[in-house]
């Protein structure tokens, strides 16, 4: 089956591999090999692959610059399709909109900003990944964001059809969007920026870029800043007052430089790295008594129904089974000898709230004279 899809790189003219070993295409360096791994030079090319892929039955899996995933180590099974450096166009098109393409790494999406004078990516520089990969999970830093400087986004699905999301249908959050989680592959993508002075925005860029090197382990491999930051938090803060700083698990190591860093010190394996982030997580969640102080987590679309509260020294345990809610939120107040463990069909407003109740994020509809059901159980367990 992968010899139609070869065929059909090689029509295109596309470098492909076999047998490779995804270290080569992650920034965590690690992961094992994969069957066959295509980089398409056009979005003409992917589209024909994907094509390929659907009559061979195989659902390729897409990456940009592997900069913010982890593949196991027995390694991928199928096809792979890297889209960094092959879609690269990048134009601009006038009045201060650019247009990328998904595989041009934003540090050249920057720098050809700064070339035309352009304002509002200086946030991004520094930012490893692709245009495609800052668009699909919202990319920020510094007080900047995707969302700032986004117009519209293109796109494909696994059937070949071509689509476009324009800025008020991105549902652009924090670290997520409408591609999250989708079967949509991201291709293109237009900026509109503001006009702005040369020598300001270079300065602005090589001081956040300064920034990341003072306070960020950049000369090891990693996945960037590895952990969501609670809300009223920030997550290397919490880790460095558990006294994780330098914890490591083989070669996967708490940067002591930024603790909100897992990097590869040296021959880690992505088990390494995911024994690691899970120790952390559950090391800041038993151990941070101010974890709830500002506010409860809320956890959205949840893959589990349940969630199970553990005492290992007496042996006890809750599991709480709570249905298809969307929300899942987990709160305690201050000092508290509890925990809440709440499912949620609705949450309060964030700070982008609007003042139209019927498009309140969570909310639940009734047509008149229907019912709405919802059940909960809890189940206790001795060792």
């Amino acid at each position: 089956m992968l010899s139609n899809i070869k065929a059909v790189a090689d029509k295109f003219g596309c470098e492909f591999r076999e047998d490779a070993p995804m270290s080569d295409y992650t920034s965590f360096k690690t992961g094992g090999p994969a069957e066959l791994v295509i980089m398409p030079n056009s979005i003409e090319a992917l589209s024909a692959l994907i094509s390929a892929c659907r009559e061979s039955e195989i659902k390729p899996y897409i990456i940009g610059n592997g900069s913010n995933i982890l593949v196991s180590d027995s390694g991928l099974r199928g096809v792979v399709l890297r889209l960094a450096k092959g879609l690269s166009e990048l134009k601009y098109l006038g009045d201060g909109v650019i247009y990328a393409d998904a595989g041009v790494p934003l540090s050249k999406l920057c720098a050809f900003a700064l070339s035309n004078n352009l304002s509002g990516l200086e946030f991004a520089y520094g930012i490893p990944g692709t245009a495609g990969g800052a668009a699909y999970m919202n990319a920020g830093a510094y007080g900047g964001e995707m969302k700032d400087v986004l117009r519209s986004v293109s796109h494909i699905n696994f059937d070949g059809e071509a689509g476009c999301f324009e800025k008020e249908n991105l549902k652009l959050g924090y670290r997520c969007s409408a591609y999250t989680d989708s079967n949509l592959i991201i291709t293109g993508l237009t900026l509109k920026l503001k006009n702005g002075d040369y020598d300001e925005i270079k300065a602005a860029m090589n001081l956040n870029l300064n920034k990341r090197k003072s306070k960020q382990p950049l000369e090891y491999p990693s996945a960037g800043s590895t952990f969501k930051r609670p809300v009223g938090y920030f997550a290397g803060g919490l880790i460095e007052q558990c006294g994780l700083k330098g914890y490591s698990i083989g070669g996967a190591e708490v940067s002591e430089k930024h603790a909100g860093f897992i990097i590869n010190k040296g021959g880690a394996t992505t088990n390494d790295v995911l024994s690691l982030i899970k120790y952390v997580q559950n090391k800041v969640f038993t151990e941070t008594e101010h974890l709830f102080d500002k506010d409860a987590l809320i956890f959205s679309n949840v893959k589990s129904n349940y969630v199970t509260l553990s005492e290992k020294r007496a042996g006890k345990h809750i599991r709480f089974t709570f249905g298809d809610s969307p929300f899942l939120a987990i709160w305690a107040k201050p000092a508290a000898p509890f925990v809440c463990i709440e499912p949620w069909y609705g949450v309060n407003d964030s700070y982008e709230k609007t003042t139209d109740f019927s498009k309140k994020r969570g909310i639940q509809k009734l047509s008149s004279g229907k019912e709405f059901e919802f059940s909960w159980s809890a189940e206790f367990k001795e060792d």
